[in-house]
């Protein structure tokens, strides 16, 4: 009886009937579409007037498969919002510390730059009203990324241990300010500048003047 109910529910909203009954396994490629749908919603109308209704209606899904899968609005915005495009891997302990450092930090900025510009602040705007939302994007989205760049900043020669926790937080709080706050647009070099910046408060060395040989 469950799966028809749940067909009956997907046929009511308009929306298309639910692919994933009893049996049938989970299609990643359908995930996909359904948080990239979520992203481009967000992005055109906000988190307060978007829907799971909606959601499912742009991804073409059922809305019983979207409520299987993410039980809440909440739940359903965060697991999208963290897969944006600068989602932080595993440390490569190859690779110099600075660079990998540069390269979070440009993933960063993409995001506050590009496309949906407006979707960070717009979430962040939410926290206050909307606890569950907040602790959620500090847990999925906002900490795995401080945390790569803690233990890349780990790794950078000289560091004062008792540093690199206040050194780590500067970057992603010097982009947010710079691109969100003041509205600047950011480079290569204001991004090399950041975390230049960072490595200096971690090691107690000023950063080196721009030209210096």
């Amino acid at each position: 009886m469950i799966p028809e109910v749940n067909v009956s529910v997907s046929r009511l909203a308009g929306v298309h009937e639910d692919e994933t009954r009893a049996g049938r396994p989970r299609d990643p490629g359908r995930d996909d579409a359904i948080l990239a749908a979520a992203l481009d919603l967000l992005g055109e109308v906000g988190y307060e007037q978007v829907t799971v209704r909606a959601i499912a209606q742009r991804a073409g899904a059922g809305l019983a498969t979207l409520y299987r899968r993410w039980p809440t609005k909440e739940d359903l915005v965060v697991d999208a919002v963290a897969r944006v495009e600068d989602v932080v891997g595993e440390a490569d302990l190859d690779a110099d510390p600075v660079d990998a450092m540069v390269d979070l930090v440009s993933g960063l900025v993409d995001v506050l730059q590009g496309p949906r510009r407006g979707l960070i602040p717009n979430l962040v705007g939410q926290t206050a009203a909307n606890p569950a939302l907040g602790e959620a994007l500090r847990s999925r989205v906002v900490l795995p990324r401080l945390a790569a760049v803690t233990s890349q900043l780990r790794r950078v020669p000289g560091v004062e241990p008792a540093r690199v926790d206040e050194a780590a937080r500067l970057v992603p709080a010097t982009a947010f300010f710079d691109v969100i706050v003041l509205g600047r647009h950011l480079d290569a070099r204001d991004v090399r500048r950041i975390v230049d910046r960072s490595v200096a408060l971690a090691t107690g060395c000023p950063p080196e003047a721009e030209g210096t040989p």
